[in-house]
């Protein structure tokens, strides 16, 4: 954060992001993202898991929703 404004940190893609939750299993950090059904497509949501290699969360399961 600088004085007045947030800074982008990381973009995480969605398809019309409905819900964002982070949990955290033995020491490992995830973000889970439920995607939005708009009838036309079975929506992908996803579960990211934190790489402190890369130091941004990455892919880590598709679940159908």
């Amino acid at each position: 954060r600088t004085a007045s404004q947030f800074v982008s940190y990381q973009l995480i893609p969605t398809n019309r992001a409905r819900d964002w939750d982070y949990f955290m299993i033995e020491n490992i950090h995830y973000l889970a993202v439920t995607n939005y059904n708009d009838d036309t497509h079975q929506p992908i949501s996803e579960i990211f898991a934190w790489d402190n290699n890369a130091s941004q969360f990455v892919s880590h399961q598709l679940i159908p929703t």
